[in-house]
């Protein structure tokens, strides 16, 4: 099962984007959203998986979603130790 996270954009670069997922920062390609004719910029909000960002997202959503993990997680620190898991960072 993969879990999609929703991040801010902070940097882009070619197909390549550094977003902010609760603090961490994770870099992921942006190449299925270019392909698709979405132009991506920092300050955007994508779900991304797997390294990939899936699609854009309002900053609302991006922030509901992470309200969503939160309460089945329990508590911020658990969603941010499942996000610092997950992926690369982006040194």
């Amino acid at each position: 099962m993969c879990i999609g996270l929703p991040g801010r954009v902070t940097k882009v670069d070619g197909e390549r984007a550094v977003i902010d997922v609760a603090g961490v920062a994770r870099r992921i390609s942006i190449s299925l959203l270019l392909l698709e004719g979405t132009d991506v910029a920092p300050g955007d909000w994508v779900l991304a998986s797997a390294g990939l960002a899936i699609r854009c997202m309002s900053e609302q959503e991006a922030h509901e979603l992470l309200d969503e993990y939160v309460q089945r997680k329990g508590d911020w620190e658990a969603v941010t130790n499942l996000v610092e898991t997950m992926g690369i960072n982006a040194k």
